[in-house]
């Protein structure tokens, strides 16, 4: 939400992403435009409408790179086993807080890229890299960075029950069509993922999953020139199969809730995302195995 000052102590308009940062006497956080009204001219204007529609846009960006990196949800494979997957990706962000606000018109970010898996013994390590359609005139279609490192800490003896530990790192930056930078976001989750990795006849693999997790946002505004930490938690789930030949398919959603240190009100965008698999194994790789259990 915007809310127009008038300074007084001069012919000076301050623009604020939120009434929260008005304070008498200083503007913290404002776009300030000095003017004469009566000769504010239509070019002024439209820079002046912009410098707003900016501030805007960069107060709403962290909240909609709110996921690993934006549009994609966090995916995992915790009974994945030893030997090395090649996926490709899709994402959308769902609801209204996954989306990148102008303040004038809305958009649904979708993603598309890919991530290649690795696994042995009791770990798996995984890095992809996503191209970002905005949706947007206002911004820059970027790429954005992430991956995650996994460590098997149960599988089951008797059945094919796995719960890892799961650490992971996104990465997004977005700039507006001129090349000026908005805002950049890393993200940090930390979640427990566990699954049933059921074998079926004929050596396909069906895995249903879910991983609760605790988030860590921290975000960099450069049109307000501010940083801030974001802490929340999430949960994201899927089902991914693997054939026996070794081509799959699955399909992830996730939800995160998450707010600044100080703020009342959290931003809990949900996101859809599905690919395509290709996994092989390696004969030189140990099995996978965890700490406790098989």
């Amino acid at each position: 939400m915007f809310v127009a000052g008038i300074d007084v102590g001069g012919p000076a308009v301050y623009v604020y992403p939120d009434e929260s940062m008005l304070e008498p006497g200083r503007p913290l956080g404002g776009l300030r435009v000095d003017c004469e009204y009566n000769q504010l001219e239509e070019s002024h204007m439209k820079r002046f409408l912009g410098g707003i529609a900016l501030v805007g846009l960069a107060m709403s960006l962290a909240g909609a790179a709110q996921a690993q990196t934006a549009a994609v949800p966090v995916w995992y494979s915790p009974a994945f086993g030893a030997g090395v997957g090649i996926f490709g990706d899709w994402g959308t962000g769902l609801n209204e807080d996954a989306k990148f606000d102008t303040g004038v018109d809305a958009s649904s970010p979708m993603a598309f890229g890919g991530h290649i898996l690795f696994g042995a013994a009791q770990f798996k390590i995984s890095a992809g890299a996503w191209y970002l359609d905005t949706k947007n005139d206002l911004l820059k279609k970027p790429i954005n960075f992430g991956g995650n490192l996994g460590v098997t800490i149960y599988k089951g003896a008797t059945s094919p029950i796995y719960v890892d530990l799961m650490a992971g790192a996104g990465y997004t930056k977005l700039q507006d069509t001129s090349g000026t930078d908005l805002s950049t976001t890393w993200a940090f989750p930390i979640g427990l993922p566990i699954a049933y990795g059921a074998t079926l006849s004929g050596g396909h693999m069906v895995e249903p999953w879910v991983a609760p997790a605790l988030l860590i946002f921290s975000d960099k505004d450069q049109v307000a020139d501010t940083s801030f930490t974001k802490i929340g938690f999430g949960v994201s789930g899927g089902i991914n199969f693997y054939s026996a030949m070794g081509i799959g398919v699955y399909v992830v959603a996730d939800w995160s809730s998450a707010k600044r240190f100080g703020a009342t009100e959290s931003i809990s965008p949900f996101r859809l995302g599905a690919g395509l698999a290709w996994r092989f194994s390696v004969p030189s790789l140990p099995e996978s195995k965890g700490f406790v259990g098989g």
